[in-house]
């Protein structure tokens, strides 16, 4: 109930808070109207049908239902009004009155981000980590490893994440950056390439624990909300998942959790170690086992080292590239003779010396590309009727492993069954999924077959496979397995959410330092939107990174939810690029009056009606495609796409 009450106050906030800023536009506006005695008809807080309202001179004043900005109306602006003449009408204005009017709104936003940034450094607000989990595409081929603390870029300090981000972003793409970063006591000096703002997502480490439930295993041990778990049973983990993934590996164990527990506004801390024996449940389902997977791609992560290469569709033939170490694992894995020609693995091809294996499932790709973060691999790739050779470097994922951002494509196929395979005996390779426990229709194997648990009491299910023309019933056991139940140990709530999130810092800055760094940083925003607006017209960004109203509502939640300073400074983000982008020369905009103001200069004389029109009309039709395009990307974002 509590959780829900936060959530309504949170959204309350935004919607104060981003009205606020419209309402202060359109206040620039009727302030520098009335200064040039233009009748101004309607002044409104909020939209719609109106609340209340009253008549003041020749102004009616309202609040309305929506309280989303608001607007006004002046006499003699909208295209087609009939002008009077009347000296108080916007037309009949000099073009410096106009000039004034339309700048206003634009003018108000850039000023009221000055006193939003002040307030929001002074009650302090949460920032990133400069730890590093997971590297960057960039970063991981410069030598970035899990673990670093960025310093700096160039001679630009770091203290934040965000920071590293921004200084990366404000780089030409192509160029190479300089980067400090500590490991251990030791700094060491990296070579970063900068390859667009989506390349270099560094993400924080992600064991901070947001809370512990009551009664749980883990508050039992000592360990308190806002600890971090920096290691299991000596060796270090940064990222939830990782985390996730070795308790799970250790349920119904006894394991050592080394914890640090540190101030908000500070990397350094208290060190302790903590050994709890992990609660566990146990489930019935059918083994997972990547080897059934087909080695087909189905989807590219944006920005992952597959991105531009591999496509939808594609089939993984062969890889090659790997080092020697690696294939002599593999070889021993597989039991093959390395002089056997028909060996899936071999060591010469067109007379060169080569380490590769032939792909047959999703498990070879594991098997290559895990161990292999930053080694330059040749994937042989079937493209519908053509044969392709990729170059593709792994990166770090996650789980601290190498991987190159693919996803394998739902199959009802079973691409390789292996005598140490569950299903070893009953399915074949190449076998088709036709049902599963009464299940049919658009089943997969990786999709519903592993995911499907079984009640307890299950000890066989009926699966019905399709081999060449036949249709064959079979009677397989699922598997007991043992789980960590993560519930009881107190890092996930009932409902299913897990309690672990990123490290932050907290920061509050002195009046003085408030103010100084309040004063400096919407120019810095300033600055660094112009930046990008420059590199989306060269082509150096990708316009997937724009954000319309549902982005911009979402990442206005987050903020809000960790701190007031945190949507302030969002406040003063936002307030920044609208006054901008209310300045730039599109019909229908600020920016757009302003331009016909210039042609009206230009050309002695005021544009005619009907050129005013289809101006208007044209970029009323652009900002409604931007809106449309916008919010494409924010529906795809929370979709994973």
């Amino acid at each position: 109930m509590l959780e829900i009450l936060m959530s309504l106050v949170w959204i309350v906030e935004i919607i104060i808070g981003l009205g606020l800023l419209i309402f202060l536009h359109e206040l620039g506006h009727f302030i520098m109207a009335k200064r040039n005695k233009v009748r101004v008809e309607v002044f409104s807080l909020g939209f719609g049908p109106a609340i209340w309202k009253k008549q003041k001179g020749d102004t009616e004043y309202r609040i309305s239902w929506i309280p989303l900005g608001g607007y006004v109306k002046m006499a003699g602006e909208a295209i087609g009004e009939e002008n009077t003449g009347k000296g108080d009408e916007l037309t009949s204005k000099t073009g410096w009155q106009r000039l004034q009017i339309f700048a206003a709104g634009a003018i108000m936003n850039l000023v009221i981000a000055f006193p939003i940034c002040i307030v929001a450094f002074l009650v302090g607000k949460y920032e990133m980590s400069p730890e590093v989990a997971v590297p960057g595409k960039p970063e991981t081929y410069a030598g970035m490893l899990p673990g670093d603390v960025i310093v700096k870029v160039g001679d630009v300090p770091i203290r934040t994440g965000n920071d590293y981000r921004i200084e990366m972003v404000r780089r030409k793409k192509g160029s190479t950056v300089p980067v400090t970063v500590r490991r251990g006591e030791k700094e060491i000096d990296l070579k970063v390439k900068q390859e667009g703002s989506e390349s270099h997502r560094t993400i924080p480490p992600t064991t901070h624990l947001t809370r512990i439930a009551a009664d749980s295993v883990l508050a039992n041990a000592g360990v308190e909300s806002g600890d971090e778990i920096v290691a299991v049973d000596g060796e270090k983990v940064y990222s939830h998942l990782r985390l996730l993934e070795m308790l799970r590996e250790r349920a119904g164990k006894e394991v050592s959790l080394h914890i640090r527990r540190r101030p908000e506004e500070s990397l350094q801390g208290k060190m302790f170690d903590v050994v709890l024996t992990l609660p566990e449940k146990k489930g019935k389902r059918f083994p997972e086992d990547a080897r059934l997977l087909e080695p087909v791609i189905g989807g590219v992560n944006r920005g992952a080292p597959a991105t531009g290469q591999l496509e939808e569709g594609d089939i993984i033939l062969r890889i090659e590239g790997f080092h020697e170490d690696l294939w002599v694992r593999l070889r021993k894995k597989f039991r093959v003779d390395e002089h056997d020609r028909a060996a899936r693995l071999y060591r010469e091809r067109d007379g060169n010396r080569v380490f590769g294996i032939g792909v047959k499932s999703w498990q070879d790709l594991k098997d290559v590309v895990e161990p292999s973060v930053g080694v330059a691999l040749s994937f042989e790739v079937r493209r519908g009727e053509e044969v392709h050779w990729l170059k593709i470097r792994p990166t770090f994922s996650s789980l601290a492993r190498g991987q190159i951002g693919v996803l394998p494509k739902p199959s009802r196929k079973f691409a390789e069954v292996t005598k140490a395979s569950p299903f070893a005996g009953k399915i074949l390779s190449g076998d088709e999924l036709v049902s599963f426990d009464g299940n049919v229709g658009e089943i997969t194997i990786g999709g519903d077959l592993f995911a499907h648990v079984f009640k307890d009491d299950v000890s066989t299910v009926a699966v019905e496979v399709r081999r060449g023309e036949e249709r064959v019933q079979l009677e397989l056991e699922p598997e007991t397995y043992i789980a960590c139940d993560f519930v009881k140990l107190g890092i996930v709530d009932e409902s299913g959410a897990v309690a672990l999130d990123f490290a932050r810092l907290f920061r509050k800055r002195s009046l003085t330092k408030a103010f100084k760094d309040g004063m400096y940083e919407p120019v810095n925003i300033g600055i660094l939107t112009f930046q990008l607006l420059y590199k989306l017209v060269v082509a150096e960004e990708s316009t997937k990174g724009l954000a319309g109203p549902v982005g911009i509502f979402k990442v206005s939640y987050d903020s809000a939810s960790l701190a007031p300073g945190n949507l302030l400074w969002l406040l003063a983000l936002i307030t920044v690029n609208l006054g901008i982008f209310n300045l730039l020369p599109i019909p229908v905009l600020d920016g757009g009056h302003i331009l016909l103001l210039g042609i009206e200069k230009i050309r002695g004389k005021a544009p005619s009606e009907k050129f005013v029109a289809i101006f208007q009309y044209v970029g009323l039709v652009f900002l409604l495609a931007m809106v449309v395009f916008v919010t494409y990307n924010d529906i795809n974002r929370l979709l994973g796409g």
